[in-house]
């Protein structure tokens, strides 16, 4: 892999990965990654809800459950 392209700064060619040219038939050329800046932590104040800590699976079944209940209920009026 290399993290130096000679003409952006901001690409990352993996010499190691291929896939088909877009120019050529038959030929087929690196892949390209451009580097995006890593995301800041945000809060949203119009975030409905709260965070909760599940603690197994079915938890999470039932949670779901409850959610899709809410919805279709939504949808029944």
């Amino acid at each position: 892999m290399n993290t130096v392209n000679e003409n952006e700064q901001d690409v990352i060619v993996f010499e190691n990965l291929r896939r088909p040219s877009d120019d050529i038939v038959g030929d087929y050329t690196s892949v390209k990654a451009r580097v995006i800046p890593v995301a800041e932590p945000f809060v949203r104040s119009n975030a409905a809800g709260t965070t909760r800590i599940v603690e197994s699976l079915t938890e999470v079944g039932e949670l779901a459950r409850q959610s899709g209940l809410k919805i279709k209920a939504v949808f029944a009026q």
